[in-house]
């Protein structure tokens, strides 16, 4: 299965690096967060409520971390990251520990990642990701976009094919992103155990992506710019 094929080279980076380092890390975040706060909302909130499994900080708060890893983003410069989909907002939790500037979006209707985003402190921005309409201009421009098990690309009527990425990888690439920005999705599965079909698979490959089962990697969005950047930004000036 894709997703895990992609869940196992996850784990082997992470051997690679050292498992004594991602014990390090793991354990000097965990430091760092009001532990008992999420415990407490785990045991207050129903166990068959959405999202309630990742109030399991122990078990999810890794899958962040390596992520990160997967990324690069545990070493080299600090970078601005964009989290589209947060949930309950470890990555960027985890991003923020490494240096870097994190900022997530999401709705604002799930009360536990409501509540765990609060403990955590991250910095999120309350929107609702829809179809061929653009995403807030927050004021940065951004070196990476993530979405981590997509659900904002699915509503009850249709899953987001061709022409809703590309709106919003264009509207990513002209209004978010830096020159060398790049995106890193990670698609949850469809009902036919697909993360997604033949025809958005070549769309990203013709647009130079990497993917691996699930994953699908953009090192650059220079193909989804009306203007390139710069140009854009001296006409502005």
């Amino acid at each position: 299965m894709p997703n895990t094929r992609g869940k196992i080279a996850e784990r082997i980076r992470v051997k690679l690096i050292g498992l004594a380092r991602f014990r390090k890390d793991w354990e000097a975040i965990v430091r760092t967060i009001d532990t008992q706060q999420l415990d407490a909302l785990r045991a207050m909130y129903p166990g068959d409520m959405p999202g309630h499994k990742y109030l399991n900080w122990r078990k999810y708060l890794p899958v962040s971390i390596e992520r990160l890893y997967a990324l690069n983003l545990h070493r080299g410069d600090r970078k601005a990251v964009l989290d589209v989909g947060t949930g309950v907002g470890y990555f960027p939790y985890a991003l923020s520990h490494f240096g870097h500037t994190a900022v997530a979006i999401d709705k604002d209707n799930n009360p536990i990642f409501n509540d765990a985003t609060a403990v955590l402190k991250i910095d999120r921005r309350v929107w609702e990701v829809r179809a061929h309409e653009p995403l807030p201009k927050l004021g940065v421009r951004f070196d990476l976009a993530t979405a981590f098990r997509t659900v904002f690309n699915k509503t009850d009527k249709k899953v987001w094919r061709v022409p809703e990425w590309e709106f919003f990888l264009r509207d990513l690439a002209n209004n978010l992103l830096a020159d060398d920005g790049r995106v890193y999705i990670d698609f949850n599965l469809e009902r036919d155990g697909r993360p997604y079909d033949g025809t958005l698979q070549a769309f990203f490959w013709g647009h130079g992506a990497r993917i691996n089962g699930s994953k699908v990697f953009l090192s650059s969005v220079a193909g989804f710019r009306l203007v390139p950047l710069k140009l854009a930004e001296a006409e502005h000036a």
